[in-house]
């Protein structure tokens, strides 16, 4: 059905070309085909910013919590995909924050639930983090 493929060019901004070259003959069916990958490609990249994680900012940590601490507290509302918790460069000693990157759905359970929540005395302030590109 397609002759030749020229050129497949995939994009990781969402966007990709695909260039064949077909006859004329080919062309309503080709075209028909194509439509149909790139529906399937839509919804491939639908499901998968549906399905994206949420870092969360966790503030007024208390500093002796552990990582081990936070991922008990915070695994109660679901699957952890990362946990960084913030130390002064120079002294090693936490500062009291960090960042948590969890499932979506999971993330915004774990937001309503623990912020303003009493964690080892301290109440927590749990919002969702702000991108580098909001912070500058």
């Amino acid at each position: 059905m397609f002759r030749q493929l020229s050129i497949l060019i995939l994009m990781t901004s969402v966007f990709g070309f695909v260039i064949f070259q077909v006859t004329h003959s080919t062309l309503d069916t080709s075209l028909f085909l194509l439509g149909a990958l790139v529906a399937k490609v839509i919804d491939a990249l639908l499901q998968m910013y549906s399905s994206k994680s949420l870092t969360l900012y966790i503030g007024n940590l208390p500093y002796r919590a552990h990582e081990q601490n936070v991922k008990d507290l915070f695994g109660q509302y679901g699957q952890i995909q990362s946990l960084r918790l913030v130390k002064d460069r120079f002294t090693g000693k936490r500062k009291g924050f960090g960042f948590i990157e969890m499932p979506m759905a999971d993330a915004k359970k774990a937001l309503k639930q623990l912020n303003d929540s009493i964690f080892q005395e301290r109440t927590l302030i749990v919002r969702v983090a702000k991108s580098q590109e909001d912070r500058e």
